[in-house]
């Protein structure tokens, strides 16, 4: 969304069907985009890091999320 900011959430749907063959649904796209300053803090990416513990699962979108 940060790089297209035209992109519709139902786009943004789509492409993690295309990209990732992965179902989500528009709240999910909703609820990461209200949240994403939150979730995009340097403590709490910090944190993430810290405690995983467990293989990633999802690599790409992780990448994307914490570019």
């Amino acid at each position: 969304k940060h790089d297209e900011p035209s992109i519709t959430q139902a786009e943004l749907v789509n492409w993690v069907r295309e990209t990732l063959s992965k179902t989500i649904i528009q709240e999910t796209i909703s609820n990461t985009l209200k949240y994403s300053t939150e979730i995009l803090t340097e403590d709490i990416i910090i944190n993430a890091k810290w405690q995983r513990q467990h293989k990633v699962i999802y690599p790409k979108l992780e990448e994307y999320l914490f570019e």
